[in-house]
């Protein structure tokens, strides 16, 4: 398969400010990517331990309007979560760089919105 139209895109969270650290959140994204790559020619992006900012600037990035359009999209995140209001879940992560706190950045409907502007024909989240 062309790896144009093959992506996977993994926001891996291990290191928090208060909740407990998620020792494996990265390698094993990062195992993923490399399985995905080898396997099946998918270009893989890995985002591990993004501030609020960095993931809004990577999903623009590697998420952006139109650019899968008829292709494949796998997309995961891997870290905490809680609930939130109107019974969605919140993804915790760190605020920025210079400010070690959780904070929440994003919410879990966020993914399905920013995997359907590629124009995917599949994808998985």
């Amino acid at each position: 398969m062309d790896n144009g139209l093959a992506r996977y895109v993994g926001f891996a969270f291990g290191r928090y400010a208060k909740e407990r650290p998620l020792a494996r959140a990265v390698p094993d994204t990062e195992a993923l990517a490399r399985v995905l790559a080898a396997r099946h020619g998918y270009d893989c992006k890995v985002i591990a331990d993004p501030t609020s900012y960095e993931i809004r600037q990577r999903v623009d990035e590697t998420l952006a309007e139109n650019s899968l359009t008829g292709g494949l999209l796998v997309v995961s995140w891997i870290g905490h979560a809680r609930p939130g209001p109107g019974g969605g879940l919140e993804l915790l992560g760190r605020r920025s760089q210079e400010h070690e706190e959780d904070a929440v950045v994003a919410d879990a409907r966020d993914l399905g919105r920013w995997a359907a502007r590629t124009g995917a024909a599949q994808t998985l989240v």
